[in-house]
């Protein structure tokens, strides 16, 4: 029997090797009737973190091009990077058409055990328009006209894109047969291979992004529950409204539940391109979907996050003098509608600190009538007794992210890092002019003037409001506006006093 395997695996040798491959090992180790498997030795698992500035990777191999360097990386508990590069992924895109990703200035990482990936740096680095948008249920990644929908894992909740499949190793090991020797498939098993029914049983128990492509996905009976329920919600959507929805909205409401409820904008997008129906691109105003979070008036949601800095920074007192207590991190506030930020300076990350913020933040809330009802933030802090208690003593709602799933605050994050980045460039550029004057400790004083700025300047998305008029609901004219950003100056300039 072992000669007649080799002989099998040396003739698909000759023919050149189909891509999926099939060996008859299955008689080695202890079952009597031969089985085909199907080998894939090429997955690679990437997370996806919208809170990471650049992609990381612990395996050498990945990088087309490399540079050897030494530094340390603290956001992922001091770890040592070795080198920096060019890595290539060869991955599958929606469509089933392989294509690359192609990442520079990736970190080689070898004391890491995952790869990460950056979509930001991937944007960045795109040729063609590169965007990400996603749910509580996948990740949808767009970059160079492809796009990729990334499943969460349910082992770690996170967005963990897997590679193209391949038999490059296997492809390797069958490289030798040519020159069998009666050792090369020694191995021993006291379990026999499953039958297909015990195959489905351990399939259902693994990871979904572990599971190889080549398995078919049988619907059981709680998913057949499910595609039930997204019907009946349809059904409820109509029973609620008194059936005033057109056609038209009903089956936009069909096709947003089938992508798994995304935003309007990526429907409409989808739309665009052809994928789904074309009538979807011109619709003005987006149906009301029952699972979809409300999310429509300022204070509905209000994301936060905390950063610390390893600099301590002077806090701002009213007398203007010094402290001997220092800075040593802030609490940032964002509100989901008019991006409006609160930054509260912190001597600690102790709750009671942050509580402060809160309720200052509620204080400025309640001057223009605005009721917050919710926040979505990290775990930390904010799972403390004490800030639990206060949101429940509030009425207010509360969702965390999944351990070490920043990306599910991403808005948080983001704007974290933007004003982190406006500060620093301000004080960089006012250390240019008045490097005697400017002391790193002013770090404070920029991220204040940087949250100030970001609040009082319109922007585009917000039909030209800044996030303080969307947020108060109080509209100032254009003239008061171009005086208030004339009053705006750079950062660290020098001022005159008349005495």
């Amino acid at each position: 029997m072992m000669k007649k395997h080799l002989r099998y695996l040396r003739m698909m040798k000759r023919r050149g090797l189909p891509t999926r491959y099939h060996g008859m090992v299955c008689a080695l180790i202890g079952d009597s009737n031969p089985t085909e498997i199907s080998f894939d030795t090429d997955t690679l698992r990437i997370i996806i973190d919208t809170g990471a500035s650049s992609a990381f990777t612990f395996c050498k191999q990945d990088f087309i091009s490399f540079t050897p360097l030494y530094e340390t990386v603290n956001g992922l508990g001091s770890l040592e990077i070795e080198g920096i590069g060019t890595v290539r992924y060869i991955v599958k895109d929606d469509q089933g058409n392989l294509t690359t990703i192609e990442i520079r200035d990736c970190y080689y990482v070898p004391n890491m055990n995952f790869r990460l990936l950056s979509p930001q740096q991937l944007c960045a680095q795109s040729t063609k328009k590169c965007l990400h948008t996603m749910n509580d249920k996948v990740f949808h990644l767009r970059w160079n006209g492809h796009t990729k929908t990334i499943p969460f894992s349910s082992a770690n909740n996170l967005p963990v894109m897997t590679t193209a499949p391949g038999t490059s190793l296997v492809s390797a090991i069958a490289s030798k047969l040519h020159k069998p020797t009666k050792n090369i498939f020694c191995f021993k098993s006291s379990k026999k291979v499953p039958d297909y029914e015990q195959q489905l049983q351990l399939a259902s128990k693994e990871d979904a992004d572990t599971i190889p492509t080549t398995h078919k996905l049988r619907c059981s009976k709680s998913e057949c529950e499910e595609c039930a329920y997204l019907q009946d919600t349809t059904k409820e959507i109509l029973k609620n409204t008194k059936s005033t929805l057109v056609p038209a909205e009903v089956k936009y409401l069909r096709w947003h539940q089938k992508l798994g409820h995304p935003s309007f904008a990526t429907m409409k997008c989808l739309s665009k391109k052809g994928y789904i129906p074309r009538f979807i691109k011109d619709m003005q105003e987006e149906p009301v979907c029952l699972g979809c979070e409300e999310i429509t008036k300022p204070g509905d949601l209000i994301h936060a996050d905390q950063a610390e800095c390893s600099q301590p920074g002077r806090p701002m007192t009213f007398s203007g003098y010094n402290s001997k207590t220092k800075i040593v991190c802030f609490t940032i506030f964002v509100d989901s509608i008019s991006k409006k930020i609160w930054v509260e300076f912190q001597t600690s990350t102790e709750a009671d600190q942050t509580l402060k913020g809160k309720k200052r933040l509620e204080k400025d809330a309640a001057k223009y009538n605005v009721k917050i009802k919710a926040f979505r933030t990290d775990n930390g802090v904010f799972r403390s007794k004490s800030f639990k208690d206060e949101i429940e003593k509030c009425e207010q709602d509360i969702s965390f992210c999944g351990v070490g799933q920043h990306s599910q605050n991403g808005v948080a994050e983001r704007h974290v890092r933007t004003i982190v980045e406006k500060a620093r460039a301000m004080l960089l550029h006012a250390s240019s002019f008045w490097n005697d004057a400017l002391d790193t400790e002013l770090w404070t004083f920029a991220v204040n003037y940087a949250v100030h700025i970001w609040n009082n300047t319109p922007r585009e998305d917000l039909d030209l409001l800044s996030p303080e008029e969307k947020f108060s609901g109080v509209n100032i004219s254009k003239d008061t506006k171009r005086k208030q950003i004339r009053k705006f100056h750079p950062f660290g300039c020098p001022t005159y006093v008349l005495d």
